[in-house]
């Protein structure tokens, strides 16, 4: 089960990596130090609402006796699809928010 875990948390930091790839932000005026400071506040924000999220979710999940290994395994795996989707939308309207705009890739 721990090894499930493992491999969960790598495929979404992966997926989170791979969706902030789409370009560089940009805004008019600020340098890369800049940009690197609203990039981490963004993240952070991001980061805190999700694991409000993830507590949410946890409380839920904990809260539901039963059930098959394999569909929880399932579920978990679309539930970590959708975080990484939501942390890069969060993520994104917080830097939209701050003026910035995404290079296509």
């Amino acid at each position: 089960m721990r090894h499930k875990s493992f491999l969960s948390v790598l495929a979404f930091t992966g997926l989170v990596a791979c969706a902030s790839s789409g370009g560089a932000w940009m805004k008019a005026g600020a340098d890369e130090d800049q940009v690197r400071v609203d990039q981490s506040s963004c993240r952070a924000m991001a980061e805190r609402a999700m694991g409000r999220d993830n507590n949410v979710t946890r409380d839920i999940r904990t809260s539901i006796p039963g059930g098959r290994d394999d569909v929880r395994a399932v579920v978990q795996d679309t539930r970590d699809l959708r975080a990484a989707r939501s942390f890069e939308k969060l993520y994104a309207q917080c830097m939209r928010s701050l003026g910035y705009t995404q290079e296509k890739s």
